[in-house]
This record gives C-alpha cells, structure tokens and sequence, in this order.
C-alpha cells in the first residue's frame, strides 16, 4: 500500500511540476530541495516528510489534502477497502481484537469476535 501511495504521489509531482512549466532544477530551487530528491520523488523511491511536502505543496499552489488526494484516485469500492483497512488497523491495535467484517446486506459493519 504504501508503495502505490508513493506512486500515486511521484505522479502527482510530476503533473504539477509540467503544469507548472517547472523543470526539476527550477523545483528544486523553489523547495531547496536537492534535484537529486526531486528526482527520488518522482521515481517513487523517496518518502517526503511532511514538510516536504508542503513545500511542495505550496509552490504548486494547492492544499496538502488535494496534493495527497489518494482516496480521490481511487473507484468508490477501493475507497471503502482503504476505509476498512485504515480503521481495522486502528482498531486491531486496541484492546478490541479480532474484528470481522459483515457485508451481507450491502453495509459494512465491524464488531468485535466475541470470544466463547
């Protein structure tokens, strides 16, 4: 999961920057960062930090959130996978383990295993 978000990110960049009619030298000047990182950004080798990215975010002239828009890339049915993976992980790491999904009647719900 985590590498398709740094691929949808290193897109993102890219398609910015080119909207921008920035080259990787003149991004790396706006962000002083190195046109070495740049490059790991756009490549999906590099995890930004979050002041990364936003700077990055700034010298495009967006939101973080829509800079890192991936639930927006997403089909609905993925974006509810995502969701559930999101709160199953939050919620596996309480004291409410294990959890089960029911999808039987077109809803979602979660609820503890009630053990015997």
């Amino acid at each position: 999961m985590a590498n398709e978000i740094r691929i949808f990110l290193a897109k993102q960049v890219i398609e910015r920057r080119k909207k921008a009619k920035l080259s990787q030298a003149a991004l790396s000047k706006l962000t002083n960062l190195s046109i070495a990182r740049i490059s790991e950004i756009e490549r999906a080798i590099a995890n930004p930090t979050l002041d990364t990215l936003e700077t990055l975010a700034k010298v495009f002239n967006v939101s973080l959130v829509d800079l890192l828009d991936y639930e927006g890339s997403l089909s609905s049915t993925d974006r509810i996978k995502e969701k559930l993976r999101i709160v199953l992980g939050i919620l596996t790491k309480s004291s409410y383990r294990p959890f089960f999904v029911d999808t039987s009647n077109t809803k979602i719900v979660i609820s503890p295993v009630h053990a015997a």
